[in-house]
């Protein structure tokens, strides 16, 4: 059943694994329960590690003219009838989740391309767009609300 538009405003990210290829889907067909591997794995990060990323994530600097493209960005969701503007929420865990991917890639200040790099995900599910798998559409890719919205707003820094 689909969520009410303020329960999908809870979660950050809206991601699609896809489906396996046929070559690894032979291999899971054909090998043992998935289940079974995971009491093979061991931890890659404790506790520790985890919250010490967490605080990181929060020292992030954002500069104001990057403040600037994502408030654009979040006005022209807001702009349109077709379907409601991402909520203060929403623009809190763009950022957070902006400055995360920054973190991860090794600096620590947001540029343009770290929003650009998680838009779609934090905001297509809180837009309203479903995904739509390749197969539904031919095998072309649709344009998300999300990948127009990027191609509309200018960055300028």
């Amino acid at each position: 059943y689909p969520l009410p538009e303020s329960q999908l405003d809870r979660f950050l990210l809206c991601i699609s694994l896809g489906y396996p290829s046929p070559a690894a889907e032979r291999e899971l067909l054909q090998g043992q329960d998935r289940r079974e591997l995971l009491k093979g794995l061991s931890a890659v990060l404790d506790t520790e590690a985890v919250l010490l990323a967490q605080q990181g994530v929060k020292h992030v600097y954002v500069a104001d003219v990057v403040l600037d493209y994502l408030q654009r960005l979040v006005a022209k969701t807001r702009a349109s009838s077709e379907y409601h503007g991402l909520s203060p929420r929403g623009v809190l865990s763009l950022q957070r989740a902006a400055q995360a991917y920054a973190y991860i890639s090794g600096h620590m200040e947001v540029t343009p391309e770290d929003i650009q790099a998680v838009f779609a995900a934090v905001t297509d599910h809180r837009l309203g767009q479903r995904f739509v798998p390749a197969h539904v559409t031919g095998g072309q890719a649709m344009q998300t609300i999300a990948q127009r919205i990027l191609a509309e707003v200018a960055v300028i820094v």
